[in-house]
């Protein structure tokens, strides 16, 4: 099976071990299946635009770095020759903090009939 993205993927790959992530815990974090993120590491599938800012968000890259990454993804390439078209420029603008976050809160009510404890998660 060829894998055009084999570079992106390595090198992806080597990012999330330098930081010590599990693929469990990158998918969790960019709310992505498990298995795409094995199949990108792998250079099988080219990650989407919106997945590699995520990931540049995520291990918190430097903008050489994420410009380096992009290329490798196979984006910012002018893959036409002729030079009447206009030209592009591709720029990564980093998303806010996406994480989620959950507030938990229990409620403890006694009476003379015992004690009561709701949990609620929001």
């Amino acid at each position: 099976m060829e894998k055009p993205y084999k570079d992106f993927g390595r090198k992806i790959k080597e990012i999330r071990e330098q930081a010590h992530k599990s693929l469990f815990e990158v998918s969790g974090a960019v709310e992505h299946d498990i298995e795409h993120l094995q199949k990108i590491e792998e250079g099988s599938v080219q990650p989407s635009e919106e997945l590699l800012v995520l990931l540049a968000s995520h291990f918190e890259l430097a903008e050489g770095e994420v410009l380096s990454l992009w290329k490798l993804a196979g984006y910012g390439e002018n893959d036409t020759a002729n030079s009447d078209e206009k030209k592009t420029t591709t720029v990564f603008l980093p998303l806010p903090d996406a994480k989620i976050v959950f507030t938990d809160m229990v409620n403890v009510s006694a009476n003379k009939y015992g004690v009561t404890l709701n949990f609620l998660q929001g």
